[in-house]
């Protein structure tokens, strides 16, 4: 016997080289077509890639076999990329249509947006650690303000506002553009 299965399905049997018990052999060949929906659920496993960088509904859980609509939401911070099964990219759209009638898993891809960091050159020192360039939102940096002779640190500017923390080393998420200002004073 067949094993049910839900989707549409199609058998054909070819009469040609069937001999009769008279000898004769048919000369057509027949096929039958048909839709099947059986009833039941199956476990749709979603795993978002990295973790907690997005959500998707539904969620992880029992799902009715049949057609499932899925809704990828990047984190503040990402892009969605695209959904894949078992390493095979199935689409990169944000909802996807998936017809489920066994335990499948599900791979939400999302990537990290790319932020520009911009160091400000300033009279009388400049910052150690970090160079000027592009990272991963969420990378998480560490500046050292270092003052040149006669010169003193006394704080900090990101994104044109003063920084609480004035200390000559600080630790600075990137969660979007920024620019960053060491402020040296003159002393003599």
């Amino acid at each position: 016997g067949l094993t049910p299965m839900y989707g549409s399905h199609i058998l054909t049997i070819s009469t040609n080289e069937i001999k009769d018990v008279d000898g004769g052999k048919g000369e057509v060949a027949y096929s039958v077509e048909w839709s099947q929906a059986i009833s039941g659920t199956a476990l749709l496993t979603i795993e978002v890639t990295p973790q907690g960088a997005g959500n998707v509904t539904p969620s992880t859980g029992e799902v009715a076999y049949g057609a499932v609509t899925l809704k990828a939401e990047a984190a503040n911070g990402y892009a969605f990329a695209g959904w894949s099964e078992n390493g095979v990219k199935l689409s990169s759209a944000t909802l996807l249509n998936y017809d489920l009638y066994k335990p499948t898993t599900i791979t939400a891809q999302f990537v990290a947006n790319m932020c520009d960091v911009t160091l400000e050159k300033v009279e009388g020192g400049t910052v150690a650690g970090v160079n000027n360039g592009t990272y991963e939102y969420g990378t998480k940096l560490s500046l050292k303000a270092v003052a040149y002779r006669n010169y003193e640190f006394i704080g900090w500017q990101v994104n044109g506002e003063t920084c609480a923390d004035a200390s000559s080393e600080i630790a600075l998420e990137v969660t979007g553009a920024t620019i960053v200002k060491p402020v040296f004073i003159y002393v003599t």
